[in-house]
């Protein structure tokens, strides 16, 4: 990479972003190529048919009839449970559909079968390569040149890179493993719910606060997992707001944001309100179906693993595990949180969105496995902190060559080993969804280049012990897939070797929420606040 942009990145950055997202758009074609969620397994088809059939709907029926039970609307099959800017981005894309491909989202006749055919996947991968092109890869160069630009005000940034850094990094989160599979493989939208997240973030940094409630709104709307996050902007706005101004002034910027954030779910709410109460209250209960179970399949968080040793969902009410659920991530986030009302800047920010996020991972009622990707994605930032210029955390001029690990502190190099061991971990724990799929090809061709590179940048940037520590964690995702491949797990327990990945990644994730929140207090002295 070095060799390839070190020169253009600063004379010609323009070029090397329209290269950079060229290799972007090709890798997420060649993963498009593998199956899909549910292919040829009737009758539901998985989210793949999920997605299609919700384009079909919002086309056919008026917004008031898309959440609710209906002789033309079987909630029993793929009903909308996505928030309204889900439901008019599918009518968006069922418009098109019905002009290029009319039989794909037909009205009832479309179910399962037109959507496998060649011109349904094709239309339907390209939906989500094209919402990531709108969405997804600008977040990821804006977002980190906001946090990484030059001449910013104090603590508005986490470090002040080279060009090349730039590129890189923004690379690096374009191309992260999980979310390919995911959204091109599996078949999901999350690059638009985390594109408008990490848009949100970069206008923290250049301090549109305005603007990042509206897009963090419209990423909540979006999806609502993205509540994963709310933590986070509602501390650092209201630290921000009150900070270094009259109390008139500071309760002024709240109550502006509050409007903000209130006009944003009016205008996307508006078929609903205007309908009536019963269809708001509708809205909400498919949002929220609290009916669900404690986890979703196998999933790697504290209450799948804990099943192992006490199955909590099968000996407690189903309300007191959500109250206790609630409660664990409640505790999860409050440290972060705290720091972010005393000490407001976007390194604290940064390390909080990861740290929020894992929590409701971790400890929330009903997680999926995929969710894991609202936590790596955001930890991508936390690479930014070891750049070379002026960084919060270390303070160094631009190298001309290679840094080494001599170069970077201590914190910085758990941080690049977080990043990197958490892009593997993350990967290997959505393992048994990738065996539901099909998508083995997919996921080793994701997997072996992302840990190359992982270890062919580590042993520069870190000491011999964590190289070590790092290599330990590898060998032993690889005899979980080795014992995967050659064990058949006894009928008593069917479950075992899944339960393996599960509980394995859950180790990892623990100790790196726990890590990153002792490193988030650590940087009490060296992070600068904001102005």
């Amino acid at each position: 990479f070095r060799f390839m942009f070190n020169g253009i990145a600063t004379r010609q950055p323009w070029l090397v972003v329209l290269c950079l997202v060229l290799i972007s758009i090709v890798v997420r074609c060649a993963v498009g190529f593998h199956p899909h969620s549910g292919e040829s397994k009737p009758p539901m088809f998985g989210d793949y048919e999920a997605q299609r059939h919700w384009m079909e709907l919002t086309v056919a029926l008026p917004p008031k009839d898309w959440y609710e039970q209906t002789p033309q609307n079987d909630l029993q099959y793929w009903g909308l449970d996505y928030p309204p800017l889900t439901a008019f981005h599918s009518y968006l894309c069922g418009r098109v559909g019905s002009s290029v491909v009319p039989e794909v989202v037909a009205f009832e006749s479309s179910r399962g079968f037109p959507g496998q055919s060649v011109e349904g996947k094709i239309f339907m991968r390209s939906t989500v390569l094209v919402a990531d092109v709108l969405v997804y890869l600008p977040s990821c160069f804006f977002v980190v040149f906001a946090l990484t630009r030059l001449n910013s005000p104090p603590g508005s940034t986490v470090a002040r890179g080279t060009a090349l850094q730039r590129m890189a990094l923004s690379l690096f989160l374009a191309l992260q493993p999980g979310l390919l599979l995911i959204d091109h493989g599996h078949f999901q939208f999350n690059g638009i719910c985390l594109g408008l997240t990490l848009f949100a973030i970069g206008c923290l940094a250049y301090q549109r606060h305005l603007l990042a409630s509206a897009l963090f709104c419209l990423a909540l709307n979006y999806k609502q997992m993205s509540l994963y996050y709310s933590p986070v902007f509602f501390f650092h706005l209201l630290s921000v707001s009150l900070r270094n101004r009259s109390l008139v002034r500071g309760v002024g910027s709240v109550i502006l944001i509050g409007l903000v954030v209130l006009g944003t779910f009016g205008v996307l709410w508006m078929p609903w309100l205007t309908t009536g109460l019963d269809s708001t209250l509708q809205l909400l209960h498919r949002l929220f179906p609290f009916e669900r179970g404690l986890f979703e399949d196998k999933v790697a968080n504290f209450w799948c693993s804990l099943s192992l040793i006490y199955k909590a969902h099968l000996r407690h009410p189903r309300k007191h595990l959500q109250i206790a659920s609630t409660a664990m991530t409640l505790a999860g986030f409050a440290p972060c949180s705290v720091h972010l009302l005393r000490y407001p800047s976007m390194l604290s920010v940064v390390y909080a969105v990861v740290i929020t996020s894992l929590s409701f991972f971790l400890f929330s009622f009903h997680v999926h496995e995929k969710t894991i990707l609202l936590c790596v994605v955001p930890a991508c930032l936390l690479a930014a902190v070891a750049m070379d210029a002026d960084s919060p955390t270390g303070h160094r001029k631009p190298r001309k060559t290679p840094p080494s690990a001599a170069a970077y502190t201590t914190q910085q190099q758990w941080l690049l080993l977080i990043v990197g061991q958490f892009t593997l971990v993350s990967l290997f724990s959505m393992y048994p969804l990738v065996l539901k799929d099909n998508l083995i090809e997919a996921y080793v061709a994701l997997m072996v280049p992302t840990a190359a590179l992982h270890y062919t940048i580590l042993p520069r940037v870190v000491n011999k012990p964590l190289v070590v520590l790092s290599a330990l964690s590898t060998v032993g995702m690889a005899a979980i897939h080795v014992i995967s491949a050659l064990v058949t797990p006894p009928a008593r327990y069917p479950d075992l070797i899944t339960m393996a990945f599960t509980t394995y990644s859950f180790g990892h994730f623990l100790a790196m929420f726990v890590a990153l929140n002792v490193m988030q207090w650590a940087c009490v002295g060296k992070a600068v606040k904001l102005d």
